[in-house]
């Protein structure tokens, strides 16, 4: 299913059973992608509410996918482990997965902003 032919960055983060659901979804992310690296995992105070830490890290890999197939698979890993719609308007968030990249193409501008994201950036290398 990876042909490693482009980047791919993924955001993870979990307000919720936060080590468990950032394991689970490791898991689930190594059972399509090969050779996905990770940066340290590390905690940041909620964003627009609650009162739950999150749980963040990044994940790096490549792949010949396309966006649409690759949202499919994280959505898909979101509704696995228990992700409801109303969940970040609850906010409680078992784990929400964002592609911040894939390929050339940069997406969701203010994560990138974020101190965490850039700070886990430099972790991974990139």
């Amino acid at each position: 299913m990876d042909n490693s032919n482009q980047i791919l960055l993924l955001s993870l983060g979990t307000n919720k059973e936060q080590v468990k659901h950032m394991n689970d979804a490791q898991k689930y992310i190594n059972q399509v992608f090969t050779k996905v690296r990770y940066s340290k995992c590390i905690w940041t105070a909620p964003i627009g509410g609650g009162t739950n830490l999150y749980l963040n890290c990044l994940a790096v890999t490549s792949t010949a996918l396309s966006y649409d197939k690759v949202e499919e698979i994280t959505k898909d890993i979101e509704r696995r482990m228990g992700r409801l719609p109303e969940d970040k308007r609850a906010h409680r968030v078992p784990i929400d997965i964002d592609i911040l990249q894939l390929g050339q193409t940069i997406y969701h501008d203010k994560d990138w902003q974020r101190h965490y994201v850039k700070q886990l950036l430099s972790d991974i290398g990139l």
